[in-house]
């Protein structure tokens, strides 16, 4: 068991360098705040990241808009189709690595209930307070400081 989680943090660096290399010196992705009104926020935890928890989100594709990369990932992540809003919060280059991050709201109702899609990326998906966040990736930290600063999240601190 430890050395398939080995070899699948090896596999996420690795990928995590193809990326940066087809990419040039800069990667982009967009993630969101998933929202819902019991002022709680839907984490995602990928798989060889050491089991802290993250925004749902990831990488751009060739030629594919931020917004549109969102919407992808929502869907392919925790299973959010259809329509809703996304209300864009801040753009920025990450202070841990050369990635600019294209950040948004989404708030959904008390029926969604998120779905694993993509089992090999996503251990697990759940809701937390912001009150009673768990152990979060550097990159979900600072994406929540940066809601903070630009209002997004008073709303939801109750």
């Amino acid at each position: 068991m430890e050395a398939q989680r080995l070899r699948l943090r090896l596999l996420y660096k690795l990928l995590r360098l193809a990326a940066w290399i087809s990419r040039g010196p800069f990667t982009a992705g967009s993630c969101a705040l998933v929202l819902r009104g019991t002022g709680e926020i839907l984490l995602v935890q990928n798989r060889g990241r050491g089991g802290a928890w993250g925004l749902p989100g990831g990488f751009w594709k060739r030629k594919e808009a931020p917004i549109d990369a969102l919407r992808r990932e929502l869907a392919e992540e925790i299973g959010l189709e259809g329509e809703y809003a996304i209300v864009p919060i801040d753009q920025y280059k990450q202070d841990i690595a050369p990635h600019l991050d294209f950040l948004y709201t989404v708030e959904v109702g008390l029926d969604f209930e998120p779905q694993r899609k993509d089992r090999k990326e996503v251990r697990r998906i759940n809701w937390f307070s912001l009150q009673d966040l768990p152990p979060l990736l550097p990159e979900a930290s600072l994406a929540l400081k940066i809601a903070e600063r630009r209002g997004a999240l008073r709303s939801q601190v109750t």
